[in-house]
């Protein structure tokens, strides 16, 4: 795996805890959060479509990119393939919230929060990857 792959995910990841902890502080303290919709944010809370089995999309985001941001950087110093697999594993899996939350706002709630569409695609960029670095490690495989 290149070094320079490895970099691009940790600071997308590192993005993705900043914008993710911002979400999660404002979410915490009651503040707006920027949408690109006249209703706001507030249209999210009250509907309680800002969760995922209970638990903030902001938060999953945060620790996702934690994880993934942590794992990135123990490969980055080791070199260890066991490690990147479980970059690619969090990458992946780390997703999987958020096309609940993308389908959420398509269809239940027609419109986008943008300060919480932004973690969304620090995660899409993870999830790509995270697919990236699974081909990858096969193809080290067979060589």
């Amino acid at each position: 795996m290149s070094k320079k792959t490895i970099w691009v995910v940790i600071i997308i990841s590192f993005l993705g805890m900043i914008t993710s902890a911002y979400t999660n502080l404002l979410y915490y303290a009651g503040s707006e959060i920027l949408c690109l919709h006249f209703q706001g944010y507030e249209t999210i809370l009250r509907s309680g479509h800002q969760l995922f089995f209970k638990i903030p999309y902001a938060f999953l985001s945060l620790i996702f990119c934690f994880l993934v941001f942590l794992f990135s950087l123990f490969y980055s110093e080791t070199e260890n393939i066991k490690i990147l697999k479980i970059v690619s594993f969090f990458a992946i899996l780390g997703f999987i919230p958020f096309i609940h939350f993308i389908y959420l706002h398509l269809f239940t709630l027609n419109f986008f929060c943008l300060q919480l569409l932004i973690p969304a695609i620090f995660s899409l960029i993870l999830f790509i990857f995270g697919i990236i670095i699974i081909f990858k490690i096969r193809k080290l495989k067979t060589s």
